[in-house]
């Protein structure tokens, strides 16, 4: 549900704008293993639901987002590949390299260090891309692109 409202949002505010504020999840790093370690019902439970609710916020405008960033010729190709990309990447490599720090280190600080290091990496790259909210995608010859990019 969470993931809808923030689509609708990203129609309203900006898939840009929307994106970055995804940030907040960098704060939430955190204070998400604390709740886990807990093993309290309810406060596993908030720990989720603010997970889920970080995640919501960056993939709710990403299904409108990452297709307009590409020329309409390349619009599937290009937001499948980068799609794929990010999910081997992220669904991969990060919980290798996170379950590995954690059975090295014994602590949950170094886990929450790749979350932040990774949500400012997304920040800083959501930053480098243009806004593509208001942009008319079509020129009459279907080759409309994001801010105007040829």
């Amino acid at each position: 549900m969470a993931t809808l409202v923030f689509a609708m949002k990203s129609d309203q505010w900006g898939r840009r704008r929307l994106s970055a504020a995804a940030a907040v999840s960098v704060g939430w790093a955190f204070p998400l293993f604390a709740l886990l370690q807990t093993g309290n019902p309810v406060l596993l439970t908030l720990g989720f639901v603010g997970g889920m609710a970080c995640f919501a916020m960056r993939y709710g405008p990403t299904g409108a987002f990452l297709p307009e960033l590409f020329r309409v010729r390349y619009r599937y190709s290009g937001a499948s590949i980068a799609y794929s990309v990010a999910g081997v990447i992220g669904g991969g490599v990060v919980p290798l390299i996170s379950t590995g720090l954690w059975a090295s280190t014994g602590s949950t600080v170094p886990v929450a260090l790749v979350l932040v290091a990774l949500g400012v990496l997304s920040f800083l790259c959501v930053q480098a891309l243009p806004e593509t909210r208001d942009h008319d995608f079509s020129d009459g010859l279907g080759e409309g692109t994001a801010a105007g990019r040829p």
